[in-house]
């Protein structure tokens, strides 16, 4: 399984899943897509993921560039199924 967050290459891979739905706005709101990621792994998905989050939540206590709207166009035009 390959996880792909904001502002990561997104790449034709075959089957994708984008994550939609609420995203933390500050480093000390937990991400409910860390279980689903955990729930894929279990589950032995073996494609992409892509996480309309930053990997490093220390952007998030910057609050510049937030709204990357270019980035999730993009992997939700890529993804196979978008998931809220």
């Amino acid at each position: 399984m390959r996880v792909v967050y904001t502002h990561e290459k997104i790449s034709d891979d075959g089957v994708s899943c984008f994550l939609a739905g609420p995203t933390p706005v500050s480093s000390d709101i937990k991400s409910w897509r860390k279980d689903a990621i955990k729930y894929f792994e279990k589950h032995s998905f073996k494609g992409t993921l892509y996480i309309p989050e930053f990997r490093d939540k220390s952007y998030y206590d910057d609050k510049t560039g937030l709204c990357e709207i270019r980035w999730d166009q993009s992997a939700l035009e890529q993804a196979s199924v978008v998931m809220f």
